[in-house]
């Protein structure tokens, strides 16, 4: 079963490499476990920080990104 890593570029542009990695069946179940990861996220931080971004990067156990999930939020203190 080959490795997994997810990699997250933080709000302040920085990324933090995962090391560890996770043994899953293929790469379609590896982002599916990164969109679950920053759905994670966003509820985490979603209250702390009103404006932020997150994206994790999938590689897989060669080096190569096999894919990327990311999402910003903006909360707006408009009134209509």
């Amino acid at each position: 079963m080959p490795m997994y890593f997810f990699d997250v570029l933080e709000r302040d542009g920085t990324m933090t490499h995962d090391v560890i990695g996770v043994k899953l069946d293929g790469p379609h179940q590896a982002l599916d476990a990164a969109s679950r990861t920053l759905i994670s996220v966003l509820q985490d931080e979603a209250m702390r920080h009103p404006e932020f971004k997150v994206q994790i990067v999938v590689r897989d156990d060669t080096g190569n990104e096999i894919g990327r999930r990311d999402a910003y939020v903006s909360r707006s203190d408009q009134t209509d």
